[in-house]
């Protein structure tokens, strides 16, 4: 996550279940190029796995809610839950989906939209739901 007051990045893993202060940030070193530097702090959470979804299993559209907002919504058909439909709204801050019904527990299954070579698909997190 980019934390504006500290103008790096953070893990939010180490941060909500270590309450540890990972970061890096992106800088342009003296030739010019963009560079990282690593904060001090080192992982103490699992390395995220994601898992590939085509465009086969996933609709994008915008619904409109009762207060009349405009919201981006992503409807996933998972194969590793035998073919249940899981329903992510979009987080304009983050620029990423997020389980609807998991985030009512406080639980955030990530998805990003991407798009290589005109073809889109879904990066997923490979946390295990807790809406179903």
């Amino acid at each position: 996550m980019y934390d504006k007051s500290g103008k790096n990045y953070r893990c939010l893993a180490c941060v909500g279940k270590f309450n540890l202060s990972v970061s890096a940030k992106v800088f342009t070193n003296d030739e010019g190029n963009l560079a990282v530097k690593l904060g001090s702090n080192e992982h103490k959470c699992k390395p995220q796995e994601i898992r590939i979804l085509q465009k086969s299993n996933f609709k994008t559209e915008m619904i409109i809610e009762k207060n009349g907002k405009e919201v981006k919504m992503l409807t996933i058909t998972d194969p590793i839950y035998y073919n249940k439909v899981f329903t992510y709204y979009f987080h304009t801050y983050r620029q990423c989906y997020y389980c609807k019904n998991c985030s009512k527990t406080k639980t955030y299954i990530k998805a990003n939209l991407r798009v290589e070579n005109g073809e889109e698909y879904i990066e997923l997190s490979a946390d295990k739901h807790v809406c179903c």
